[in-house]
């Protein structure tokens, strides 16, 4: 074939209906098609991610936590699915800024979008600017995005069953001396 030729396209995108309604049989190859789709995305997260830079752990009252994804590895598996982070309410943000508005909050969805700018899965993150950030509002804003996008990926990953959120939120605050050491700096990643 040279680049003149003209090649035939045919459109082999499938109906979305209710997996409810699909034969017993359709229905029973989807479930085994997504459970095989899942384990390979289990095993290249357990092969591709690293511990202290993708994900962490804190030691609390002698236990090892849940391992918290961290921003560099919600980016590598949203990378891998595909999958573009959009902040559709951040514009809101910084009109209210721009027009001498005080934020307190942020509160930001991220929206993964596919490359046809589907929305695959959505997630949500929250600050304080003067409590959590100290007045630090761009600090507030990219740690609300950050946790949004850790959110997205989760659910759309399907993956908390490994993973939790914010670890920082973990770290007792009153009480420092029931942590007692910390696997690499994570926790301001």
């Amino acid at each position: 074939m040279n680049n003149t030729e003209l090649v035939e396209y045919e459109d082999q995108r499938q109906i979305v209906m209710n997996p409810m309604d699909a034969t017993p049989a359709q229905f029973r190859a989807g479930l085994d098609r997504r459970k095989e789709n899942r384990d390979t995305l289990m095993d290249w997260i357990r092969s591709a991610l690293l511990e202290g830079r993708d994900y962490g752990s804190i030691i609390i009252k002698g236990q090892k936590s849940k391992p918290s994804l961290l921003k560099p590895g919600a980016e590598k598996i949203a990378g891998m699915l595909g999958l573009i982070p959009k902040f559709p309410n951040l514009k809101e943000y910084e009109e209210a800024v721009l027009a001498g508005h005080v934020v307190d909050a942020i509160i930001l969805k991220c929206e993964l979008q596919n490359q046809s700018g589907e929305v695959i899965g959505e997630g949500v993150g929250a600050r304080y600017v003067e409590k959590q950030d100290h007045g630090d509002l761009n600090k507030a804003l990219k740690m609300a995005s950050k946790s949004a996008m850790i959110d997205a990926t989760l659910r759309c990953a399907g993956i908390s069953e490994i993973f939790t959120q914010d670890i920082e939120e973990l770290q007792p605050k009153s009480n420092p001396a029931l942590i007692e050491e910390t696997d690499q700096q994570h926790v301001n990643q």
